[in-house]
């Protein structure tokens, strides 16, 4: 996990970290990872005093997401296609703010399909932002009619993942 962080910012620290069960059963589903981490200067300051901050939740275990690597640019698919399995996938991100900063828009997304399901949320409570987002993979091998379905919620997990949030 340490490496995961460490891969987004060499500065990071790493706090704690919870797999949440029992060593001798870690490759039990569901699995269910936490982690308490801190980046030093990790937001960037703008010349108005303003924060820019990238979720880092959305860049963990990239390479487990085999879902990212599905070209979703094109408008159609004239055949089907596979991923490496169905899968749910869930990430919260609770970042604490500096006192006195707010996050300036909140947002959220969902989509929903027989192929594939998101909801996600960015949303301000005073000095804190929480970001959440689940993806609901429901097949292993999609038919060309399932394209726009897993397109649709594919992309709505990289745009909530990858949104730059401005803190003011």
């Amino acid at each position: 996990m340490e490496n995961e962080i460490l891969s987004i910012d060499p500065e990071a620290k790493m706090l704690s970290v919870n797999y949440g069960k029992n060593p001798d059963y870690y490759l039990d589903a569901p699995i269910k990872i936490t982690a308490k981490f801190s980046i030093p200067s990790y937001a960037v300051k703008t010349s108005d005093g303003a924060l820019l901050y990238k979720p880092v939740t959305g860049r963990l275990y990239n390479r487990a997401k085999t879902f990212l690597r599905v070209n979703t640019d094109l408008p159609e698919r004239e055949f089907g296609f596979k991923d490496s399995c169905s899968r749910l996938v869930e990430a919260d991100e609770n970042v604490t703010l500096p006192k006195g900063m707010s996050l300036v828009c909140s947002s959220d997304g969902s989509a929903s399909s027989e192929a594939a399901d998101f909801t996600g949320r960015v949303s301000g409570n005073g000095n804190s932002v929480k970001i959440t987002s689940s993806i609901a993979l429901k097949k292993r091998v999609y038919e060309a009619g399932d394209y726009p379905g897993f397109r649709d919620a594919v992309k709505a997990w990289k745009s909530i993942e990858e949104e730059t949030l401005v803190i003011k």
